[in-house]
């Protein structure tokens, strides 16, 4: 039917512009872009999300759709030029590594200075960028076999100390005992709490009592705070359990009366404010790693790329936002019609994923 083949080609008219726009975006990322200092990570996302965008725009007329296929095919091949460049670049920082771990494995110096050397190497290799999988993986066996002949050497030398000690250990099994038994008291105790019954005096008395217990030899003493450390970074779990649950607690009490007066302002919003709900509610879920709705997919990308020119730019803010505040700021904005029921459910899930992390 002639209605059936107008909607057709309306459709394919539609895809058209929508390549022409993913093809001018991606002419704006790679002009705007400072290839010597680059995100190359977020760099590979975009020409994944590109292809992504691009294939889903189909059909489109052939004779139209030729050239702007050729844009977006020399784009995309610029684009990954400059992913590949970084990537050699990257791995010819990592052969060398590799090559210094090797000497350093095989040389003669004190065994200190080459743990020092080994761990330095290691951060320097952490520091490299993103390098393709394949060529990567035998060069990180080779740093590590090197890197593991280093320190087991260290560890074998630990050994030997320890069994010297061993026998002026033997004067301190008294004290030693009072913190096992404390350490156990504390376990026990341990076990029989919940995120709701958890209270922080309790951490603290323990702390005290732990603090007036005789020190024992220097080794034994660090492996007693450490195991000590463990059963309070659990207590501090539960705490941290607790807080979170009043949090959600909050939330859902923010959630609850924002509905409420969502309903009574009555049923539509202000174009602006549902925009900038909607602008808010794609801005947490992007975070969040949550996948939005198809028809969210163009304003997403254009708030992904926004975000990455603004790092670009030197004014990102690493420093991560008090969710709750921000909830409380969606609650503040008004008034709210009861078309924002939807956008609210979204924003609100993708705030309680970001807290649970």
């Amino acid at each position: 039917p002639a209605v059936v083949v107008e909607a057709q080609a309306h459709q394919r008219q539609l895809n058209l512009e929508r390549r022409r726009q993913i093809c001018q975006q991606l002419a704006d990322y790679l002009a705007a872009t400072d290839w010597a200092n680059a995100d190359i990570k977020a760099a590979e996302q975009i020409l994944r999300a590109a292809r992504t965008e691009w294939r889903d725009c189909h059909p489109v007329d052939r004779n139209p759709g030729k050239p702007v296929e050729e844009r977006f095919e020399t784009l995309q091949s610029e684009l990954h030029g400059h992913i590949k460049s970084a990537w050699d670049e990257n791995l010819g920082r990592k052969r060398a590594i590799v090559e210094e771990a090797g000497e350093l494995a095989a040389s003669e110096r004190p065994l200190t200075d080459k743990i020092n050397s080994a761990k330095q190497l290691q951060q320097r290799w952490r520091e490299v960028g993103t390098t393709p999988r394949r060529p990567d993986q035998p060069l990180w066996g080779e740093f590590r076999a090197a890197c593991d002949a280093i320190f087991n050497a260290r560890e074998e030398e630990r050994q030997a100390r320890e069994e010297e000690r061993h026998a002026r250990d033997e004067a301190l099994v008294a004290a030693e005992e009072d913190h096992r038994r404390l350490h156990d008291e504390f376990a026990a105790h341990l076990e029989t709490l919940t995120p709701e019954s958890v209270d922080a005096s309790d951490l603290q008395a323990y702390r005290r009592r732990f603090q007036d217990l005789p020190r024992v030899s220097e080794r034994r003493q660090n492996a007693i705070e450490k195991s000590f450390d463990e059963l309070a970074r659990t207590f501090a779990g539960l705490l941290g359990q607790q807080q979170l649950l009043r949090v959600r607690q909050q939330l859902d009490a923010l959630e609850a009366e924002d509905s409420r007066s969502a309903i009574d302002a009555g049923e539509v919003t202000e174009p602006a404010l549902y925009n900038e709900l909607y602008t808010m509610t794609l801005d947490v879920e992007l975070t969040a790693g949550v996948e939005s709705l198809p028809e969210d997919r163009e304003r997403r990308l254009e708030l992904q790329v926004a975000k990455l020119n603004a790092g670009l730019g030197g004014n990102r803010d690493d420093a991560e936002p008090d969710w709750l505040d921000l909830a409380n700021t969606w609650c503040e904005l008004g008034p709210k019609g009861a078309d924002t029921a939807k956008l609210r459910r979204r924003f609100f899930q993708a705030l309680r994923l970001l807290i649970d992390r």
